[in-house]
């Protein structure tokens, strides 16, 4: 008994590295026709026009970038209230296949500092994106929108709900996250949505 519940405590964050690959299979299977996906752009009141310009200077920016590159779908029209927390309409598009340029040892796309495993010597190298990573590509996106008006938003699996990092001209600036215990006495950890006023 006490040797499974030491392999249950040890193997627990090669399991969650297993979700993650599992969960980012599925979400990149989806297409990127309607945003909604693994990360959103909607430009709040935008033409058609003007939301091409972005996705072309956008798409210019991610080729000139020496850390990340990504795919974007075609630019699609959103009304008000399509999704959670909408204030106008406009037209955006949908972001995947976010990677980073060089592989790095990757554990899981957790929030904060990467688990301590014991025994391992070394981790998988992979060029998934962790916490850090992701709040830089997060400045990334909000530095090429400027000043303009948009709602920026994802679904991880690690939050419950809509991540925001950008609604109309406030760029989100602190990221934080809640610890949830589990049955085995681990606790995992959940991103905060930013949803409210102090984050950004």
């Amino acid at each position: 008994m006490c040797s499974r519940k030491r392999f249950l405590l040890f193997s627990f964050p090669l399991y969650s590295v297993m979700i993650d690959l599992i969960f980012i299979y599925v979400r990149e299977r989806e297409p990127l026709t309607k945003g909604f996906k693994m990360y959103t752009i909607k430009l709040n009141g935008a033409t058609q026009a003007q939301a091409e310009k972005f996705r072309q200077t956008l798409e210019k920016k991610l080729t000139d970038s020496k850390t990340f590159k990504a795919q974007l779908g075609p630019v699609t029209a959103f009304s008000k209230g399509s999704y959670e927390g909408t204030r106008q309409a406009g037209f955006g598009f949908g972001v995947g296949q976010v990677r980073l340029r060089k592989a790095k040892p990757y554990c899981g796309n957790h929030p904060g500092e990467c688990p301590v495993i014991p025994g391992q010597k070394s981790k998988p190298k992979y060029t998934f994106l962790e916490w850090e990573d992701w709040v830089k590509f997060h400045s990334f996106i909000n530095s090429a929108l400027g000043k303009k008006s948009a709602d920026v938003f994802s679904r991880p699996h690690d939050a419950l709900g809509i991540m925001w990092m950008r609604r109309g001209l406030k760029a989100r600036k602190t990221y934080s996250w809640d610890e949830h215990p589990t049955l085995y006495g681990r606790a995992i950890r959940v991103w905060d949505r930013g949803v409210g006023d102090h984050e950004y």
